[in-house]
């Protein structure tokens, strides 16, 4: 019974370790996503994006889009449906040319900090901004 003992603490002990000196317990999810959106300018390539920050959760592909407006047809470009991202899709999908009016990736870090990277046909960014999270839904920060 005194061996289980010393070997759950030993175990507690190691678990602790590694947790406070692997970062674990500092670890700030929106720090890091308030960081990582800083570091994104326009003009880098989406390939600098994806090496700095990583993948994005999520990609849409811009549209043409043609809607009827008093009498005319008006034409708009418009994201299209969220997909999951998959590097080696994008990346045939770019070298294809079946990309031409541009994208989006959206990272989400956590409850609170996500954000939409533009890009457009050459696969260059040309804005970020905040995207809606679930704070935003229940009006928290």
């Amino acid at each position: 019974m005194k061996a289980i003992v010393i070997i759950i603490v030993l175990i507690g002990a190691v678990l602790a370790g590694v947790y406070f000196a692997g970062g674990y317990g500092t670890l700030d999810a929106s720090k890091q996503g308030k960081a990582a959106q800083a570091s994104i300018t326009p003009g880098m390539t989406w390939k600098q994006v994806v090496d700095s920050i990583g993948e994005p959760q999520e990609l849409r592909i811009m549209y043409e889009k043609e809607k009827q407006a008093f009498g005319r047809t008006v034409k708009s470009v418009e994201p299209g449906a969220r997909t999951n991202f998959n590097l080696q899709g994008f990346k045939n999908s770019m070298n294809e040319g079946r990309i031409q009016l541009g994208f989006l990736f959206r990272y989400d870090f956590s409850n609170s900090v996500a954000f939409l990277v533009h890009f457009d046909e050459a696969g260059t960014v040309s804005l970020v901004e905040d995207a809606m999270t679930m704070a935003d839904l229940l009006g928290r920060d």
